[in-house]
């Protein structure tokens, strides 16, 4: 396989047809992440005064009476309503990533196919078909391999030699899943199948195509490494405030540099949800690109439309 030309065309399309951004954007909505910038900042608040610094009291104080105000089934009531706003808008993310990584394969096969126009209202109708079986498959998977993980750790936790061997196996255990699940996704999309078969197409191809997809996953490895420090990189300098006014100037300069930090970092998401985007539509793309050059797909002599809104097989 050509790595250079599947990275290359990859790029080309996505640029050629900017609506894949979109759906890239769609397909980051189910990332997530943390950042371990606030513990710093406390521990170098720590090591200054030694003590919790005074709006952070006052605040404490407030969300304690504030509680305190509340009857017990008021509290329960406001539980309940906060679960369930969280389940609302998980779920409305959830579907909106699932379509998010469905259109874009949607999108990259149909111009491999030789369509020279993509919209979003038809790659956003040709995906919805395959929600529940690209949806269920990541699911049972993800769910399967994290039981899988928690049942080793029960018993290797007590020890650490055995924490660390499962550690270092699990990490390369998830790169191969993941690999295993953007084939197996592609497989369900372009040959609409169902989530067992196509998860079995996507493991035939890793066995018996294991160089060319583990070279893929490493050049996407390096790729996500560099691009996600570009990104990150903003965040870095928003921190540099928060850290020298905690270390240097005290608490009341600390609250000037939250301020500062709010402020630049709302300025900041919209243009991140968009770089995020494109890199997630490359990313895709990529993948797209292997599964198609791996199982040498034909161009179908059907139109993209009328192929790709085939009428879907079995869910299993």
């Amino acid at each position: 396989m050509d790595y250079g030309n599947v990275l290359s065309r990859a790029w080309k399309i996505i640029w050629q047809h900017k609506v894949l951004w979109i759906f890239g954007i769609l397909a980051g909505l189910g990332n997530t992440g943390s950042s371990g910038g606030s513990a710093a900042n406390g521990s170098n608040i720590s090591y200054q005064t030694n003590e919790v610094p005074r709006y952070m009291e006052d605040f404490a104080y407030r969300v304690q009476d504030f509680f305190n105000q509340i009857q017990q089934g008021e509290l329960i009531g406001l539980l309940c309503l906060f679960l369930l706003v969280v389940l609302v808008i998980s779920a409305i993310l959830i579907f909106l990533s699932t379509v998010g990584k469905i259109g874009l394969i949607q999108g990259v096969w149909k111009v491999e196919q030789g369509a020279t126009r993509l919209t979003f209202g038809e790659l956003f109708r040709a995906s919805t078909p395959y929600f529940w079986r690209v949806f269920g498959m990541y699911f049972l998977v993800v769910l399967i391999f994290a039981l899988v993980i928690i049942v080793l750790a029960v018993p290797l936790a007590f020890t650490i030699i055995g924490l660390i061997c499962l550690i270092c196996l699990a990490i390369p255990a998830a790169w191969l899943l993941m690999a295993v699940l953007e084939l197996a996704a592609n497989a369900i999309v372009v040959e609409n199948l169902g989530i067992t078969a196509g998860l079995k197409r996507s493991w035939q191809l890793v066995r018996t195509k294991f160089g060319p997809v583990l070279v893929i996953w490493l050049l996407l490895l390096v790729i996500g490494l560099v691009a996600g420090f570009i990104l990150a990189l903003p965040f870095i300098l928003l921190m540099l405030p928060l850290i020298f006014s905690g270390a240097f100037l005290g608490s009341d300069f600390m609250t000037s540099g939250w301020v500062i930090f709010l402020v630049c970092l709302c300025a900041y998401l919209p243009f991140l949800l968009i770089l995020n985007g494109i890199l997630q539509s490359y990313v895709g793309s990529v993948w797209t690109l292997t599964y198609l050059r791996l199982t040498g797909q034909p161009k179908s002599d059907a139109t993209p439309t009328e192929f790709a809104i085939e009428a879907p097989t079995e869910i299993m």
